[in-house]
């Protein structure tokens, strides 16, 4: 049905909604007419006839409307439909009537307009760039044909080689055409390598002069150079080159004979300006800004002498352009031409809008603040130009100091409180948590809530106030229990912030100026300022344990080791280098990574770069000086977090408990003008029955849901807290037990998030404790800082034992420190004996290029090339296991202490391989083999390499189908990643963006996706999922992106959460089917007893008490327990399943009900309006007491009583409800309810009842099973 009605047109749709909204405002008039007695009909059949006429006729009156609004309405679109399929390359020139420009359907058509102008212009431009290449072309091949064909006809060998050097001539024209074009397309792909740098300008006029001063001498003409020997811009020196070459040809092609020109250059407003001054013929102004574009000419004619292919000025824009500037022309016919170049400024004193802001570093969200793209840079006039990291990544330090403004010493603090003035302090903007009125609005937002505020109010207005206390007493409470846990919990996560202000250490000048600063206890010239304070420019000193407090680009480095897990989610560090040397990876299999990165490079290879370091990474050893590139929102950082400030999308919790709220709604609206009109014609008291009315609509209402639902999420939450959970978003408690999909990162989740030494291997791939032995002594005598490797090292040694021992026999002499060319350290020991040892560890290639023997058991045997092969294949099994591996030799030596030197690493003897990985916690395996049995089916996103996250996958015994990179997922559409997902078990080297991608595609089909992740790289896909899960120690943009906070990173508690879920969701649905089958037969036994009975078969205020009791009733659902095989399987949602059932289940209550009229009618001789009060007492406690059996009777799949049994809380909740409904017809209540007591011989009959109702409930259990495969 949904699928039939989707695919009907929007205007059809519309006038069926039309005529439905007719139907219903034609019901409400009438309703409200006969209750005010407005209309007092004469007898039934005038109200049957208004009816039977006025219902069609609303709703085909509303429909027409409908449908003809919709048509004049929407006519715009159609014309833009045909209009777009008549649209080609010739009639792009059509354009759509604007009627209104400022409403919705003008604004659409303005766009198209526009979008149409784009294309034309397009279209155009390619038209005439088509028919300007072929001439230019042609023009070379026309004169290399004819020369041919001259030189063929002569014959002659001195015409010959004319006719040779001539082709020869208009082959290089046609290169260097050919050259420019190529380059112009190579610069809009922006494919050419970039290096800017501060350099002197006279020095590059003096060369373009020198170079073409020939050229100019032909003509007899002069080049004056006019330039500040001390003036410098930031530019690259080819192209500067090549855009002052164009111009100068040009000027030497335009200006007459004998004449000079000038070259001349001078600061101003921060610029350098760069000026070609010529006499030539000049340029009219409406050709200054089209001289710039390709081919274009200011002679039109094409077979003049002078002149080339119209491409050099916009060669010249290009490369003014790629460099940050700007060109411009100043010309008047007759009066010759100026053309300047406006070029970043090297000497300047930087200006407010001239702070570097990188953009590259901001391009992962693009869209992080439009407010601070508005300045522009020491790189970029104008703003719109900005520079790409991977330039300053590959640009010398010098280099960048200039651009930024600063230098080595730092910042003077005046400077840094400009600087902080217009770029704000460094914080990162992240969702506020939101305010108490503002949690009040979402727990009172309800449905059902707005059903009961609507019939409180009415019930307020007809003087009913017992409705209207019951009602309101109903709304206060669901809304305030979830209000009070939704609070609490917010409370909770927010005191997991850290309430400690991190500080950085800067570097600045000027420091007597600032009294009050506060110097750093190692560096008395470094300051110690709050990491808000930071600015770009600042120079910053780094120490193991810090923060990285903004993007950086390294000035210094030693033994510098950071962790990027929270970024990348690589559980490895990585080192971090200066300049351009090689860093030394520690990532297992994965190739090392250099600056020199393409200009496609995507964000996860930015964060590779090598001397580069971004905010949300920490220092884990060495040390560090770097200068400041970004702060704040504009750091990578930043721009991901500014991200996921907004409204998350609605999760499968929320779309599930609408849709069953409307069903019920929309059940509730139909039954309740049936029931009101019905007793109306037949009893003909229209005030009467509209109470009544009401009354079945409160008792239709599940009105305790909100209370219910929220009664089982916070005992799910209170659940969770003691498992060390805490809830922040209630609903996540049941998308917890409906979730089937969980992704997850594989750091700190499968494995420990640490390196650990798990082998120490010979040369023929078994366990030597010797190798483990000598790497102990090095990583234990080595001087600096030991890194992650050393202390693995170190840790497995003190594990085995014995080492410890052994070492204290050795003294070091001698050190060879790590440099990232040998990529090896080495330490010189002596024992006592006085024999000296070489003992050398590090990367296996340089390792194998030293070592000419190896140990082989207990000899020594040369290190043949078939050996080195053999060493290799087992270094490269080893990888592949996603282990790092590092190689172990030593010698003995003979030097003295100081005479030790890197050319002493040589000869070496080869002894094993150290291996190294992030294993795999004990309990991964566990909690993978109990989510697998509960139908939960895991998936690994991660920004590691594949080939450990399928080793570890291997390890904890998640089947791997299938392993896809984040690069085979660039320009995959979103059906394609559906299916890829879900045949992929791991995804691996994957973006942010693409872990959130993957999750919205397995959401699509249908899956309740929950993710685990605790960095910023998660942060989007924690929000896209269902359930977002993090931990304390997460960042916070992490954690507020969460709906669940684990105070401990563990699968097993996940695998708990799902059971609470799942009971959560079991207890829910119980209470929704009850009440939908229970209401349905009611109202069904309404129906019929308001057919036959000359009285109503229960009065408002009865029907009110009883539905209120069995609310009551209800209250100790969320205690239940739940059947073990209800709990295997995920759960979700199904408003279809609620509606079957309420149809099947519902009409059993009826029968018992018809049953009791038949019964009080005809052997209690209730049978008259004077005994009408007998015979509502009697369906009184026959109603309420079915329909708290039902409770039993639903909540399992099972025999109640006998193969499963309620919780203790739900037998007594029932019990007591039930004595209550037998006790109000004889208790002093009675009267005001007017009920009386009930003679002795129906407690008789009422056992009987109640017994076949059970076995006939069961029995029809059962058949119900059988015929849908499922009951709850």
């Amino acid at each position: 049905m949904t699928g039939w009605w989707q695919r009907r047109t929007v205007r059809v749709r519309l006038a069926a909604w039309f005529a439905a909204t007719g139907v219903g405002v034609w019901v409400l008039c009438l309703m409200a007419a006969l209750v005010f007695a407005v209309w007092r009909p004469a007898d039934r059949a005038e109200v049957v006839l208004v009816l039977t006429v006025g219902l069609p006729g609303a709703g085909l009156l509303f429909a027409l409307a409908g449908y003809w609004m919709a048509g004049t309405f929407l006519a715009p679109l159609r014309q833009m439909v045909e209009r777009a399929r008549r649209l080609s390359a010739e009639s792009l020139n059509e354009r759509l009537p604007v009627a209104n420009p400022h409403d919705e359907l003008g604004q659409l058509a303005t766009v198209f307009n526009e979008t149409l102008q784009r294309l034309e212009h397009s279209f155009a431009e390619l038209k005439r760039f088509t028919a300007d290449a072929s001439h230019e072309l042609r023009t070379p091949l026309t004169a290399l044909r004819a020369v041919g064909e001259v030189g063929l006809r002569e014959g002659n060998p001195a015409i010959l080689y004319d006719v040779v050097g001539s082709m020869l001539e208009e082959v290089g024209r046609m290169n260097q055409l050919l050259d420019r074009l190529l380059l112009l397309t190579r610069a809009e792909g922006d494919a050419t390598p970039l290096r800017l740098e501060a350099r002197p300008v006279r020095g590059a006029l003096l060369e373009i002069s020198d170079a073409l001063s020939l050229v100019a001498g032909e003509k007899e003409q002069r080049i004056k150079v006019e330039c500040p020997r001390d003036l410098a811009a930031v530019v690259d020196g080819g192209l500067l080159r090549l855009a002052l070459m164009n111009l100068v040809q040009n000027a030497i092609r335009y200006s007459p004979a004998g004449k000079a020109f000038r070259l001349r250059a001078f600061a101003r407003g921060g610029q350098a300006c760069v000026e070609v001054v010529d006499e030539g013929p000049g340029i009219a102004l409406e050709h200054h800004q089209k001289i710039f574009e390709r081919f274009y000419r200011v002679d039109k004619a094409r077979a003049r002498a002078d002149g080339g292919a119209g491409l050099g000025l916009a060669i010249v824009k290009w490369a003014v352009e790629r460099m940050g500037g700007l060109v411009e022309v100043e010309s008047e016919p007759g009066r010759g031409s100026v053309f300047r170049m406006r070029l970043p400024l090297a000497s300047a004193e930087p200006e407010p809008e001239e702070i570097f802001r990188p953009s590259s570093v901001t391009a992962p969200a693009a869209a992080a603040n439009a407010d601070d793209m508005k300045t522009t840079s020491s790189f970029s006039v104008p703003p719109t130009v900005l520079p790409d990291i991977r330039e300053v990544a590959k640009a010398a330090p010098a280099d960048v100091l200039a651009r930024l403004r600063t230098a080595t010493a730092g910042l003077s603090w005046e400077e840094a409180d400009r600087r902080i003035a217009e770029f704000g302090p460094n914080q990162v903007a992240a969702h506020r948590p939101p305010a108490w009125p503002v949690v009040l609005w979402h727990a009172a937002k309800n449905p059902f809530n707005g059903v009961l505020l609507v019939l409180g109010i009415v019930s307020f207005l007809t003087d009913d106030l017992k409705a209207t206390i019951v009602m309101a007493t109903m709304i206060t409470v669901a809304t305030g229990l979830r209000f009070w846990q939704e609070l609490k919990s917010l409370v909770q996560a927010e005191s997991l912030r850290k309430m400690v202000r991190n500080k950085v250490t800067v570097l600045r000048t000027n420091n007597a100026a600032r009294p009050g600063r506060e110097p750093n206890s190692l560096d008395r010239l470094a300051s110690d300022i709050l990491m808000e304070e930071l600015v770009p420019g600042d120079i910053v000193k780094l120490s193991a344990g810090d923060m990285v407090p903004g993007d950086l680009r390294l000035l210094e480095s030693r033994d510098l080791f950071v962790t990027q897990s929270a970024l990348t989610g690589e559980a490895m560090p990585v080192e971090k280098v200066e300049g351009e040397r090689r860093p030394h990876s520690v990532e297992a299999g994965t190739p090392d990574t250099t600056a020199a990165k393409s200009s496609s490079a995507s964000p996860a290879e930015i964060l590779e770069q090598p001397n580069l370091l971004f905010m949300g990474s920490s220092i884990v050893s060495g040390t560090a000086k770097a200068v400041v590139l970004a702060t704040g929102n504009r750091t990578f950082f930043g721009a991901m977090a500014a991200k996921l400030v907004g409204r998350r999308p609605l999760t499968a919790f929320d779309l599930g408990v609408n849709k069953v709220s409307w069903l019920l709604i929309r059940f509730m609206l139909v039954m309740v003008p049936i029931v009101f009109f019905l007793n109306g014609l037949l009893k003909g008291e229209w005030m009467e029955a509209f109470f009544f009315a009401i009354a079945v609509a409160v008792g239709l209402t599940p009105e305790m849901l909100p209370m219910i639902v929220n009664a089982n999420l916070a005992r799910g939450a209170m659940a969770m807290s003691r498992e060390k959970t805490i809830v922040k978003q209630l609903n996540a408690i049941q998308n917890f037990g409906a979730m089937d999909v969980l992704c997850t990162d594989k750091t700190g989740t499968l494995t420990l998030d640490k390196v650990v030494l798990i082998k120490h291997l010979d040369a023929h791939g078994h366990d030597s404790k010797r190798v483990l032995e000598l790497a102990y002594l090095n990583s234990l005598f080595q001087t600096g800082l030991k890194n992650l490797l050393d202390r693995a090292v170190i840790d497995r040694a003190n594990e085995v034992g014995g080492l410890r021992e052994i070492a204290k026999s050795f003294w070091k002499i001698d050190e060879i420190p790590f440099d990232f060319t040998r990529r090896r350290m080495s330490v010189v020991l002596e024992q006592s004996s006085k024999v000296k040892i070489l003992v050398c560890k590090g990367a296996v290639e340089e390792m194998l290029d030293i070592c000419t023997q190896m140990e082989d058991g207990a000899r020594v045997v040369p290190l043949t090339p078939d050996l080195t092969r053999q060493l290799k294949s087992l270094r490269d099994q080893l990888n592949e296991d996603g282990l790092r591996v590092i190689a172990v030799a030593y010698k003995a030596i003979h030097k003295p202490a100081g005479q030790v030197s890197v050319a002493d690493e040589a000869g070496l003897v080869f002894c094993g391989f150290i291996a190294f990985l992030d294993p795999p916690k004990e309990t991964s395996a566990e909690a993978l083999q109990l989510l697998r049995e509960h139908g939960v089916l895991v998936k690994i996103l991660t920004g590691d390499n594949a080939v450990v996250a399928r080793k570890i996958c291997r390890d904890v015994g998640l089947e791997v189908a299938r392993v896809v990179t984040g690069a085979e997922l660039q320009g995959l559409p979103d059906e394609a990643l559906g299916d890829l997902a879900e045949r992929t078990t791991v995804f691996a080297k994957v973006s942010p963006d693409q872990k959130a991608r993957v999750v919205k595609a397995l959401r699509a089909r249908g899956h309740t996706v929950g993710f685990l992740g605790d960095g910023i790289n998660d942060a989007s896909a924690l929000r896209a999922a269902d359930v977002g899960i993090s931990v304390d120690t997460a960042v916070d943009v992490a954690k507020e992106a969460a709906d669940i906070i684990l105070l401990e990173k563990s699968l097993l508690v996940l695998e708990r959460g799902v059971i609470e879920g799942r009971r959560t969701f079991g207890n829910i649905i119980k209470y929704i089917k009850m009440t939908a089958s229970s209401n349905f037969g009611n109202v069904f036994s309404v129906l019929v007893a308001s057919a036959f009975l000359p009285f109503l078969p229960m009065l408002a205020i009865q029907l009110l008490v009883q539905n209120l009791l069995y609310d009551l009733s209800q209250i100790s659902i969320p205690w239940d327990r739940m059947d073990k095989e209800f709990l295997k399987k995920p759960r979700q949602w199904e408003a279809r399943s609620i509606f079957t059932f309420m149809i099947c289940i519902g009409p059993i209550s009826s029968i018992f009900d018809i049953t009791t009229f038949f019964v009080m009618w005809n052997i209690f001789g209730a049978n008259t309006v004077a005994e009408q009060s007998l015979f509502q007492s009697g369906w009184f406690v026959v109603g309420l007491l079915t329909q708290t059996l039902i409770v039993h009777m639903i909540r399992t799949e099972k025999i109640p009583f006998i193969e499963s049994t309620a919780a203790p809380v739900v037998l007594l909740c029932t019990g007591i409800i039930m004595a209550v409904g037998i006790w109000i017809p004889f208790s002093p209540l009675a009267p005001a309810l007017k009920l009386q007591p009930l003679p002795p011989a129906y407690f008789i009959f009422l056992p009987t009842l109640l017994l076949s109702y059970c076995l006939l409930t069961q029995f029809l259990k059962k058949f119900y099973i059988r015929r849908f495969k499922g009951w709850l």
